[in-house]
């Protein structure tokens, strides 16, 4: 075939060949030919790739910004260790204030160094006789702990950890020890919860590290729960106006008189709380002084002192003065704390601000100035009276305007208001007042109140811009000439030169420290001291050394001078001893539990019958229902307070109206459980309705079972009392008991549950004859007259009161037909009811027990009980008065044995023998084991109790709350009846009047999984079983309305009962 030459064939005879053939042949090929046609040299590269790599512009700036990079990482790790911020550019005036707060910090070292040689540990140093003291055994860490913040501020890693170190080592509130509930608070709880708060916020990994006790991150949150726990005992007075002073250990509160300031500021320390440990019930205290002290309010102005233990308060002139202005600061910054999601609080303070505006208010004689008069301004006085604590309400405006923020974005805004600005412009004007108030002293320095001249309550018309070192309208008050380290005037400058930017309250503020440098340091550099008198030079020397000024005078003229942004003013919020606390959103459940009533312009007093406001949150744990209970009868009256002298009497059967948890019980005792003796704490309640046996013939009584003792559980629960008031409502006789492990009771929390449950079978026995033993009496009240317990002479006890004499009557009969008892349980408490044996087995043993054996010891005590009881209701009765004997904390309290020495049986006696004591135990176990195959397997019917001593049944209802189904129960309980359904408890569960109530979004068991249990029994033939199911309820019960709900599910089954 024939081949055609292609089209482009190249020419050999191109003069071009010869260049490319030179040039070809000085390229290095490695001994290779000429590249064939098109093909590329080896050595070819494009045009772009011959410029050099070091030549290259990207590369010289990758390197530029490398440099620039380590540079800047040099120069901020030099900031970070000296404390400085990074972007710390020289200001505009030309002073380096990040020198100025490395001054603060040196002034702390020889502060710190003086009290660390002289004085470490105490909670009280004077700095120049180096005496010391300390509060309680162990101290209270008042430096210690109020100085953590300020060191974590400073970055001073050296002194915290020797700080923390002793915090973890020393600090406890197990002492002892009268303390002042205000301090403690607000310097030692507030200490640690800024401490944990800025160590969450921090990156410095050496505080985030366990220490070297083992207590870690949680240390400081462990510290103030112990601590606030023990102070909330102070909160509870009759008036709900916090004590004074305070017991650690016995936790009872002393002091005639508080001040209003220090009552209503201890509000943030115990929200944070809340946040922090998960514990509700520091909120409600909170809440509650919160409301009572706005019940007091006049025009928005709360009295300067309070009296926690009477029950009535005359109001006179308001005060503005360091009593005071506590209360008005913690009301903005509770409303800033929850980031102004409680508005109730901010209205409380626009309108004490608007009174003091408007009443406390005046101009000075000659440089027109306003001042803030302790008592409101009258037309015809020429001159009043300033605290130096007032100088704390200019920051407080400014603060209240902005919530911290840069004013100059604010004022950008159109939200920003003429009158916003006129409010702004009066803190400025009253802040030059306060710092007059420094400058017209010699010593720079302010005294604790002056007298200041004044020409009226408005400004003059001509008035100029007057000079601020004049003295001739200020002059120290007679007897006020002291300053201790912590002026209130610091606290101002700090927020608004934070929020105006204006750099004239720095150089104020370096003014301020330069006086404390020149008149308060020792002569040698020996620390500083507080002055007992400003007005002359040399000042007069106070030999005391506050522990305010490290935590809250050298915090703030540090973060005045070093724009620290570890402590952002719009993020926190500080307490009255300067600790920093974080903003927070409110989280589920929590909200503002109280609403104000309205006092009227005329309101001169306060009962404290008439203030409790009607909270409007479960969580608060105080519910309307509580403020109804049931009349003579037997229909329910409203109550709407309870006399001051009814409720201070020993007889505590009374629901309180001003608190969710129960009443103080009517009896606390012990008792013996069934299983091996083990003493079990245990407490009876009886209603309002003193006279209920004797004017009703039905005897009620209930019982609830508390969750898991391992987990926290304990008869103080509060779904325990929600439940348990809502009985004493329903005119049920109400009895609480620990099981074994928890509280007070002995011994410890088994694998089986089969010893609780025989101490819950000990605990039904008692309330069985204590009901018993009560109905006798109504059965022969109108012949028989009960001796007084308290009669019996020493090692001589009653005789066992026997009911052979009535068995057999018609009346008694009819009578005990009519006993309820109501079986409850909560969680863990359910699972114990569903396995307890038939109410035959359970109450066999009280019938007629063997002498000193545990049943007969807790019959005896069942009877001596109500005994006492029903002498205590004829007594009063038959006076006509109320008992006079200062109430006992918990009601009267028994324990011991009932039986005589030598008749008492206890497996655990000292003379009896090892081998006895186990032979013994072996009988009793296998005596209830026996008991119990009997019941279970169906030997025994409940009618056949009737043929024993006389008696019939009781009728028994069952209450589980929040139930536990397997596999979870099993998890609890090594037990075959807990992996699956017993079918003799489900029995019971179908045949006797029964109430399961639980929240949808319970985690233990599923909402579903009980919802198909429950069906289950519900729908089978004959069956008495209900249930309820309520929405967005979890397992605890702490959600808004859950509590409510639970106490309207139960009255509505009571009721349903008591009437069928």
């Amino acid at each position: 075939m024939s081949f055609k030459l292609p089209r482009n064939v190249p020419e050999f005879d191109d003069h071009q060949r010869s260049l490319e053939d030179v040039y070809f042949s000085h390229t290095k090929r490695d001994g290779r030919d000429l590249p064939m046609y098109k093909d590329k040299p080896f050595n070819w590269s494009s045009p772009r790739q011959s410029t050099a790599p070091w030549k290259k512009k990207r590369v010289l700036l990758i390197l530029v910004l490398l440099v620039f990079g380590y540079l800047f990482w040099q120069n901020n790790d030099k900031n970070q260790k000296s404390g400085r911020s990074r972007w710390a550019w020289k200001s505009k005036s030309g002073i380096d204030w990040d020198a100025r707060a490395e001054e603060v910090k040196t002034a702390f070292d020889l502060s710190w160094n003086r009290y660390v040689k002289y004085g470490w540990g105490k909670d009280r140093f004077s700095p120049i006789s180096k005496a010391t003291q300390r509060i309680g055994d162990a101290g209270m860490g008042l430096f210690a702990v109020g100085v953590l913040d300020t060191l974590m501020i400073m970055n001073k890693t050296a002194e915290l950890s020797k700080a923390r170190d002793w915090v973890a080592t020393f600090l406890t509130a197990d002492q002892n020890v009268d303390v002042d509930t205000y301090e403690i608070m607000t310097k030692v709880v507030g200490g640690l919860l800024a401490a944990n708060y800025l160590v969450e916020a921090s990156d410095q990994e050496s505080e985030k590290e366990q220490d070297s006790h083992g207590l870690g991150e949680d240390l400081y949150i462990e510290k103030a729960t112990d601590f606030a726990d023990r102070l909330l005992a102070g909160f509870k007075s009759p008036t709900d106006i916090p004590f004074q002073y305070l017991n650690l250990d016995t936790r009872k509160g002393s002091g005639k008189t508080i001040a209003a300031g220090n009552a209503g500021a201890m509000q943030l320390e115990l929200r944070d709380l809340t946040k922090n440990a998960g514990e509700v019930f520091f909120w409600e205290s909170a809440e509650t002084v919160a409301s009572t002290l706005a019940s007091l309010l006049q025009s928005g102005m709360v009295p300067s002192s309070l009296e926690p233990t009477f029950r009535r308060v005359e109001l006179s002139e308001a005060v503005i003065d360091g009593n005071t202005v506590g209360y008005y600061e913690i009301l903005l910054k509770q409303y800033l704390q929850t980031s102004k999601q409680e508005p109730l609080y901010l209205e409380l303070w626009n309108e004490a601000l608007t009174t003091i505006k408007q009443k406390h208010i005046a101009y000075t004689r000659y440089t027109d100035l306003p001042v803030v008069a302790s008592l409101p301004y009258k037309s015809d006085s020429d001159s009043v009276r300033m605290a130096e604590a007032s100088c704390s309400l200019p920051g407080l405006i400014a603060l209240s305007l902005t919530s911290g923020r840069k004013v100059l974005s604010l004022q950008k805004s159109a939200k920003w208001t003429s009158e916003q600005e006129a409010e702004l412009d009066f803190a400025k004007q009253l802040m030059k007042t306060c710092w007059t108030i420094h400058t017209s002293q010699p010593t720079g320095l302010a005294p604790m109140e002056v007298s200041v001249l004044v020409h009226g309550n408005t400004p003059a018309e001509d008035s100029k811009e007057a000079p601020l070192t004049t003295s001739k309208d200020i002059t120290a008050s007679q007897g006020a000439e002291g300053n201790f380290q912590a002026p209130a005037t610091l606290e101002s400058l700090y927020y608004l030169y934070t929020i105006t930017g204006d750099e004239t309250y720095r150089k104020w503020g370096w003014d301020l420290f330069a006086a404390y440098r020149n008149h308060t340091l020792g002569p040698s550099g020996e620390g500083f001291y507080g002055l007992d008198d400003v007005t002359t030079v040399p000042p007069k020397i106070a030999d005391r050394f506050n522990d305010l000024w490290f935590s809250k005078s050298l915090k703030f003229f540090y973060l005045l001078f070093s724009d620290d942004s570890r402590v952002a003013l719009d993020k926190v919020v500080f307490n009255p001893a300067g600790h920093v606390l974080p903003r927070f959103k409110l989280q589920r459940g929590l909200k503002t539990g109280w609403k104000r009533k309205s006092t009227g312009a005329g309101a001169k007093s306060f009962n404290s019958e008439e203030h409790k406001p009607q909270p409007d949150i479960s969580t608060a744990l105080k519910l309307q229902i509580h403020y109804y209970v049931p009349n003579l009868d037997g229909h329910p009256q409203t109550l709407k307070q309870p006399s001051m002298e009814a409720s201070m009497t020993k007889d505590k059967r009374s629901i309180p109206w001003d608190s969710g948890l129960l009443p103080e019980p009517t009896f606390s005792f012990t008792i013996p459980s069934l299983h091996h003796d083990t003493l079990l704490e245990c407490r009876i309640y009886h209603p309002k309705q003193s006279s209920a046996i004797a004017s009703c013939p039905e005897t009620k009584a209930a019982t609830i079972a508390h969750p898991y003792t391992p987990m926290g559980g304990c008869f103080d629960d509060h779904v325990l009392h929600a439940a348990g008031l809502e009985f004493l409502h329903q005119n049920y006789i109400l009895g609480l008991f620990n099981l074994r492990g928890a509280g007070a009771s002995q011994g410890h929390t088994s694998w089986s549950s089969k010893p609780e449950q025989d101490d819950y079978c000990s605990f039904v026995g008692f309330l069985w004859c204590y009901l018993n033993e009560l109905q006798r009496y109504y059965a022969k009240q109108s012949r028989v007259q009960v001796p007084n317990p308290q009669d019996t002479v020493e090692n001589e006890i009653l005789p066992e009161l026997h009911y052979s004499d009535l068995a057999g009557s018609d009346e008694f009969r009819g009578q005990s037909a009519k006993q309820v008892l109501v079986l409850g349980g909560y969680s863990y408490g359910s699972s114990i009811v569903r396995q307890l044996p038939d109410v035959a087995a359970l109450l066999r043993p009280f019938i007629n027990p063997d002498g000193g054996v545990a049943a007969a010891e807790i019959k005896l005590r069942a009877t001596h009980l109500a005994q006492e009881y029903i002498y205590k209701q004829q007594t009063l009765n038959s006076r006509s008065r109320t008992l006079t004997e200062k109430p006992c904390h918990n009601g009267p309290i028994y324990g011991g044995d009932e039986s005589q020495p030598g008749i008492r049986r206890i497996s655990h006696e000292p003379q009896r023998s090892f081998e006895k004591a186990k032979r013994s135990m072996e009988n009793t176990r296998a005596h209830f084991s026996k008991q119990r195959r009997d019941v279970r397997g169906g030997h025994e019917s409940e009618e056949n109790i009737s043929t024993l001593g006389g008696f019939k049944t009781p009728d028994i209802r069952y209450l589980l709350i929040s139930p536990l189904l397997p596999p979870v129960s099993a998890l609890l309980a090594l037990s075959s009846h807990w992996w699956k359904a017993d079918p003799a408890a489900e029995e019971r569960l179908r045949n006797h009047q029964s109430l399961a109530v639980w929240g949808s979004d319970d985690f233990f068991t599923s909402s579903k999984k009980l919802k198909k249990w429950a069906e289950a029994l519900k729908e089978a033939d004959g069956s008495r079983f209900e249930y309820a199911e309520f929405p967005d309820v979890g397992h605890f019960w702490l959600e808004a309305n859950a509590e409510i709900n639970l106490r309207q599910a139960i009255r509505s089954w009571v009721e349903k009962c008591d009437n069928t």
